[in-house]
């Protein structure tokens, strides 16, 4: 679950470290000093409207000064109305040609929001038709923890590389806040902590501790990754499908997006070739043998249900912690492409 391969997102995280923002630097100009400075990733998912073609979780990040300016902005537009990018597209669209163009218009200018702040993201989008499938006996929900994790382990390599330059005298520290999903926000939550105790992760101070979910009306920081994660969706989904030839007009808009001659956002795709590649991991002998122990570990933990070992993410999640952190004192490591929870 927590290992994947990402581009280098460090020239992303240095559009936060501007030296036009004097509150960022201390008062003197000491080169010895290490600012810390706090940025927020706040997240949602998006589906296609079956829910069976591609599924999406993106994160918005930016520092507190940076994200209320974009809400600003973005609740100039929505006149503070709770905006959903998948009802604004589609609200209106077989009824009421006059509200459709006026939605269409906002959608479009909510895009230019984000386009013109100085907010960052990263969009995790995953071809459903091909994971169910590669995986068909895979556990409920794997789809929304695969991106959520590797959303929130994207930012963090992002934060860690960064951190660990020497030529960088500023420090950047996390706070993660997803939308609320009350199926979800328990075993998204454990994934987290988890996430936070494995061996290379646990003196990782940039990370906090915690996780939020929430759900608010009308709250732009969490409207905005909504907005972002339909665009990664929508466009995964015209690749598989080819319905249309070109890109949406706002997602070429945010795909081109740019500050200081970097890219802004970032699109990672898990496609059918992605798929593959992990069925073939999951019917490895390696994998069958990583299986094997997950079972000792589940009747050694009392972790049965009906007589069962209760087989779940939260689970798998919990016994992949427990191997890393046993390998880490210095029992016999085993290959990375065993510890693909799903």
């Amino acid at each position: 679950m927590f290992n994947a391969a990402f581009p280098d997102l460090q020239p992303v995280l240095k559009l936060h470290l501007r030296d036009d923002e004097p509150t960022k630097r201390h008062s003197d100009d000491r080169t010895d000093f290490n600012v810390i400075v706090p940025l927020k990733v706040y997240g949602d998912e998006s589906a296609d409207a079956t829910k069976s073609r591609v599924f999406a979780v993106a994160g918005i990040a930016g520092s507190d000064d940076e994200s209320a300016l974009a809400s600003i902005a973005w609740l100039r537009r929505t006149r503070g109305k709770p905006f959903h990018a998948n009802k604004c597209e589609s609200e209106y669209a077989k009824t009421d040609r006059d509200k459709h163009d006026e939605n269409l218009t906002l959608y479009k200018n909510l895009t230019c929001v984000l386009v013109e702040s100085h907010l960052v993201g990263v969009a995790i989008a995953l071809d459903l038709q091909s994971f169910h499938e590669c995986l068909p006996d895979a556990l409920p929900d794997v789809p929304y923890y695969k991106c959520f994790t590797d959303v929130v382990r994207t930012c963090a390599d992002m934060a860690r590389r960064f951190n660990t330059n020497p030529n960088e005298t500023d420090r950047v520290r996390l706070e993660f806040v997803f939308d609320s999903r009350f199926e979800s926000n328990g075993t998204a939550g454990t994934i987290y902590a988890h996430f936070c105790a494995l061996p290379e992760w646990k003196n990782a101070a940039f990370l906090d501790a915690n996780i939020a979910f929430e759900r608010g009306s009308a709250e732009p920081r969490l409207e905005m990754p909504d907005l972002f994660a339909r665009e990664s969706m929508k466009e995964l989904e015209r690749q598989i499908t080819r319905a249309r030839p070109k890109p949406r007009a706002s997602f070429t808009a945010l795909e081109q997006a740019t500050r200081d001659g970097t890219k802004k956002f970032i699109w990672v795709n898990y496609d059918r070739r992605y798929c593959e590649r992990w069925r073939d991991k999951i019917h490895s002998l390696e994998y069958r043998g990583l299986m094997k122990r997950y079972a000792r570990w589940l009747s050694d933990t009392k972790r049965i249900q009906n007589g069962h070992p209760h087989d779940t993410v939260s689970n798998r999640v919990t016994f992949y912690t427990w191997l890393e952190n046993q390998e880490a004192l210095g029992r016999k490591p085993i290959d990375d492409d065993e510890r693909d929870t799903q």
